[in-house]
């Protein structure tokens, strides 16, 4: 799997917060209606858990601009009796994305949570 620092939501050492950054996808106009991501660009949501959670519900939500207005665009369900090191979500970005996205988590938590391609490989870390 391959790491970029511009499609990470959030680092496991920032400050936990129930929301992310939004990240862009560039794709055709950064702040206009855009069409969504076509089936070649095959990124996937990765959220992993840094520290114990009791339980989290991710919800990848996504907008024509930076600052919003966010809608849901998939939500994942709840997991339980999370430990530093287990997976949230491992799945792919819908292909109906539009440029804009981010996280939502359903309460405050320390997690890793970015976008990446071939996730079944080892991981480069792409700074």
């Amino acid at each position: 799997m391959i790491l970029d620092k511009h499609l990470t939501f959030v680092k496991g050492t920032d400050t936990p917060a129930a929301e992310t950054r939004a990240v862009c996808l560039v794709q055709g106009d950064l702040t206009g209606t855009t069409d969504g991501m076509g089936p070649y660009d095959g990124l996937f949501l990765m959220v992993t858990a840094t520290d114990t959670i009791a339980s989290l519900t991710v919800t990848l939500e996504h907008g024509d601009a930076q600052a919003g207005p966010f809608t849901a665009l998939a939500t994942y369900p709840a997991k339980t009796g999370l430990k530093p090191g287990d997976v949230v979500v491992k799945a792919p970005v819908p292909f109906s994305a539009k440029n804009w996205l981010r996280v939502k988590l359903s309460s405050a938590a320390k997690v890793n949570a970015f976008l990446a391609v071939g996730v079944d490989k080892g991981v480069v870390v792409n700074d």
